[in-house]
């Protein structure tokens, strides 16, 4: 419900917190030399996770505002490219991107997202309940069907130690049962 986005209990997998689920997820759609975008600046933890999954992390400068810079995503883009980690709010700039940006980071990814080379959008979302009025925190996840959202409980419920996190694969992405 939180984001207006059909799921069920299959489609939700329980991880050892935000980090272990990024990491299965990497592992689970990337090959040997398949890229992942990173805004920068980043969770310094991202550059790792995409090098253990064998992929090649493609570091892409935000806007002033720290918002994604739709032109140098564009110009940062493919045939290797199989996702790009949209981390809002930003761990570190605590940028909120706006609901225009998000739309249109989905317009941008489908026109070169295909059968043969699918581009994933990586939601780690473990800050957006922290936001507390949800509407203002925007997402791409409702404007880009190849979204994957991978979250934890440790920011909002202040329980990082516990590790409790999970992936969620909406019933919208192509291909799920092969994702799952």
């Amino acid at each position: 419900a939180e984001y207006g986005l059909e799921f069920g209990a299959g489609d939700v997998i329980m991880t050892s917190g935000a980090a272990g689920g990024m990491n299965v997820v990497l592992h689970a759609i990337c090959n040997p030399g398949d890229e992942v975008i990173l805004l920068a600046p980043f969770f310094p933890e991202y550059r790792f996770y995409a090098q253990q999954a064998n992929a090649k992390p493609v570091i892409v400068q935000t806007d002033e505002q720290f918002e994604p810079d739709l032109a140098a995503i564009a110009a940062a883009l493919t045939e290797r490219t199989r996702a790009i980690i949209i981390n809002s709010p930003n761990n570190p700039s605590d940028a909120v991107y706006s609901e225009e940006r998000c739309r249109a980071l989905a317009e941008l990814l489908r026109k070169h997202d295909g059968p043969q080379n699918p581009i994933y959008i990586l939601l780690d979302d473990p800050y957006r309940r922290i936001i507390y009025e949800l509407d203002r925190c925007p997402t791409p996840a409702k404007h880009y069907d190849r979204t994957i959202i991978v979250s934890s409980y440790s920011k909002d419920l202040s329980i990082a130690g516990e590790r409790a996190g999970y992936i969620a694969v909406p019933r919208s992405v192509p291909e799920r049962e092969q994702v799952l």
